[in-house]
């Protein structure tokens, strides 16, 4: 059974793959530059909280 640090671990994973796709919807023009933006920057947030959590679950073990 994966752990809760398994699991924020994934979770960053899919973030980053999240802010790649992103990315490359807005390079092929088929997301506006403020839906880019904004998604992006919704993403970066996501992004910092699981590494404070993966960061936090480490010191406690």
């Amino acid at each position: 059974m994966p752990t809760l640090l398994d699991l924020s671990i994934i979770a960053l994973g899919s973030a980053h793959e999240v802010k790649y796709l992103i990315q490359l919807c807005y390079d092929l023009k088929y997301i506006e530059e403020s839906i880019y933006k904004d998604t992006d920057s919704r993403v970066n947030l996501a992004k910092r909280k699981l590494y404070h959590l993966e960061k936090k679950i480490n010191s406690k073990s």
